[in-house]
């Protein structure tokens, strides 16, 4: 789980609980993949009123 699993799995692998597990991870991925992309822009942002600052105060 450390290495970064979500679900442990124990066999015999029933199909709906391994379509569960795929469903989760690809859900979490995507989620992460968002989280990155809404943080960069975040970051955009927060330099740009950071540039704006320096403009206003002279510096």
């Amino acid at each position: 789980m450390n290495a970064g699993a979500y679900d442990m799995l124990v066999k015999p692998v029933d199909e709906a609980t391994l379509l569960f597990a795929v469903h989760r991870t690809i859900e979490a991925s995507r989620l992460l993949c968002q989280v990155k992309k809404e943080d960069e822009k975040l970051m955009a942002v927060v330099e740009g009123v950071m540039r704006d600052s320096d403009v206003l105060n002279g510096t």
